[in-house]
């Protein structure tokens, strides 16, 4: 009487979720009864290659039989994908006993992730949540699912993974301090969705003021930029940039405004010209431009007017000038006006310390009777802030 081998599955068709590990039992009988300690080697065909034994990591396994006869083996897929693949049971020893292919069906744990909403507008000032929700293959929400998060343009998510709570769902919230469009992907098990959103200023102008203004090159203008919100109120806490062309150089270059929705700037230059100012929050801007001239310098004639000079005999005037921060200034290009009968044969001599000799002569004619003349001085030949002396001659 020929022995009957029999390698037979218990469980001949499977199908489970890629998220789960398939368990799968062959009984091995010699004419219907059970043999242990059996070696049987395990062997997995798939396609993609995406299927693998959980113990060895590999496709291929072997294992024993137990005391009942029967050999235990586990099975995973890297796949998130529905896979299906094959799986083949030999006796170690003898190859030609075997089981008949099982075909084993993973279907995809996930079905599809859904990011809401799917378009929205938002202010810069605030945020957006956004929830994904995952299902799998039944339409059932899928609790304890990684979801990833990732945002364009810069954008700042609250969270950028996490997994599903008990109602397959992740939420996350979305910010940018710059406007303009911003997308949200989020991704599940292979599965992505996404959002479009856009940001939009919170500002409704900025204003720079003081607008159109002269300065001295020794001074600085203090510059306010003020930011008023759509709501029409103050701005606090926004970030203010500030640049400057033609050499103008800011005492800051950015600032936050203040509870009146205010920022503060000071601007000052070496050399004259003009300096345009702009201010900018988000996409909005101002500008203001500042000429600045050459400081107004004061000057000092310290002997007392009028002066009397004498036909015959030439006299010098002296005079001091200084800046408006009270330091003396040497070397000024300085312009003399005499009058009718004053004659400045020499451009006035520095004499140090911010101190000037005028070399004065009379050149009045006998015949003609004395009479008051006045002596100007200016700097740089420019008329503004001239300082005269009236001048009296007297005959020897």
């Amino acid at each position: 009487m020929k022995n009957i081998s029999l390698l037979k599955w218990v469980n001949p068709a499977v199908s489970t979720t890629t998220d789960d590990k398939i368990l799968e039992t062959l009984k091995y009988t010699i004419d219907n009864i059970l043999v242990p300690l059996a070696d049987i080697t395990f062997t997995v065909i798939d396609k993609n290659r995406t299927v693998f034994f959980t113990d060895t990591n590999s496709q291929e396994s072997s294992g024993k039989t137990n005391l009942l006869g029967r050999a235990t083996v586990s099975l995973y897929t890297t796949s998130w994908e529905s896979e299906e693949c094959t799986i083949n049971a030999h006796l170690t020893k003898k190859p030609d006993i075997k089981a008949p292919p099982l075909t084993v069906k993973f279907i995809a744990a996930v079905k599809a992730i859904t990011l809401l909403p799917k378009d929205a507008e938002v202010s810069t000032s605030d945020s957006l949540t956004l929830t994904a929700t995952v299902t799998d293959s039944n339409d059932k929400v899928k609790p304890g699912v990684l979801v990833t998060f990732d945002a364009t343009n810069d954008a700042v998510l609250s969270k950028k993974s996490d997994k599903t709570d008990k109602n397959g769902q992740v939420v996350t919230k979305l910010s940018n301090n710059k406007t303009g469009p911003v997308t949200v992907t989020a991704t599940a098990a292979g599965k992505s969705d996404q959002s479009s959103v856009k940001f939009l200023s919170s500002v409704k102008l900025i204003d720079l003021q003081p607008k159109d203004v002269e300065a001295s090159i020794s001074d600085s203008v203090t510059l306010t930029a003020t930011v008023t919100g759509t709501d029409n109120k103050p701005k606090p806490q926004m970030l203010v940039t500030f640049e400057a062309n033609n050499g103008g150089v800011l005492s800051k270059k950015s600032d936050k405004t203040n509870e009146k929705g205010q920022a503060v700037t000071a601007l000052s230059s070496s050399q004259p010209g003009s300096v345009t100012v702009t201010a900018t929050v988000g996409d909005k801007s101002d500008r203001s431009t500042i000429k600045f001239h050459q400081p107004d310098y004061i000057l000092h004639i310290p002997q007392p007017v009028p002066v009397t000079f004498y036909t015959t005999n030439p006299h010098g005037l002296w005079m001091t000038v200084k800046s408006p921060t009270g330091k003396n200034v040497d070397a000024l290009d300085l312009t003399v006006n005499t009058g009718k009968y004053l004659v400045s044969k020499r451009k006035p001599v520095p004499m140090g310390e911010g101190s000037y000799l005028i070399p004065i002569v009379c050149t009045i004619p006998a015949e003609e009777s004395p009479d008051n003349s006045t002596v100007s001085v200016s700097y740089l030949t420019e008329t503004s802030n001239v300082l005269s002396c009236i001048v009296k001659y007297d005959y020897p």
